[in-house]
């Protein structure tokens, strides 16, 4: 039990609750990956961090679509020009630009699990759940 409780660490700020769980001697493509996030809706300019060295494609699976996958970056650190509206990339990770729990803004929810693929491999991967909370 205590090993676990380590390797666990909580951070708290005043919008969001993030968990993330340290793994030793893990890293790779993504040096830092993404973590499960719960975010309050409305917050702006959430960032998934991936610290990637090469480009990446990020996907995400939103709450309000659970059925389709979008694809939001495709290996070349420029968003998709549908959901520019709600997402921008950077040289760190993905920028979720305002949190929102149905699709207010069209045409998803940011909320969802993302996934972060690295190198066109379907075998290195990575992902984050982002749950956006109500107030």
């Amino acid at each position: 039990m205590s090993e676990s409780i380590e390797r666990t660490q909580f951070l708290v700020t005043r919008n969001s609750f993030h968990l993330r769980y340290f793994l030793p001697g893990v890293f790779g493509q993504c040096s830092t990956p993404p973590v499960n996030l719960a975010i309050y809706e409305g917050v702006q300019n959430t960032l998934l961090i991936c610290n990637s060295p090469t480009k990446v494609s990020w996907v995400l699976k939103p709450t309000s679509d659970e059925l389709s996958n979008n694809i939001i970056t495709n290996y070349n650190d420029v968003v998709k020009a549908s959901y520019a509206n709600l997402f921008a990339v950077n040289s760190t990770g993905l920028i979720i630009k305002t949190a929102q729990a149905t699709a207010k803004v069209a045409p998803m929810s940011t909320a969802g699990l993302y996934g972060v693929n690295i190198n066109g491999s379907s075998t290195t991967q990575y992902g984050a759940k982002v749950v956006v909370v109500c107030k």
